[in-house]
């Protein structure tokens, strides 16, 4: 279950209980639209959160949709996400998960 709050002062603490996952594509579906539809970018940790989630569960697509809904949060600030992708890349390796970009979907 993926929970977002944001406190009084505006840090936005996100957690991810990995362990309620039986009903993942429901839950799954809404807390990262939840998540994206805060103002900000996810922290690596939170996306590596995700991204094993994913991998869990064979989810590929979802996997992906979830690095093209960073760089879409990234917007204009172009050097978010290759900071991003540059933290990610040992847990993508790992997984065995390829960028947008490595697919030739990122052209589309």
């Amino acid at each position: 279950h993926l929970n977002a709050k944001l406190s009084h002062c505006g840090v936005i603490t996100v957690t991810l209980n990995e362990s309620r996952l039986d009903n993942f594509p429901r839950i799954f579906s809404e807390g990262m639209n939840t998540l994206i539809g805060y103002d900000l970018v996810p922290e690596p940790k939170i996306v590596e959160s995700a991204l094993r989630a994913c991998r869990r569960l064979n989810d590929l697509a979802s996997a992906v949709r979830i690095l093209e809904a960073v760089k879409q949060k990234a917007g204009p600030y172009k050097e978010i996400y290759p900071y991003l992708i540059q933290e990610l890349k040992p847990t993508l390796t790992e997984l065995g998960i390829s960028t947008p970009e490595e697919l030739g979907i990122d052209r589309v």
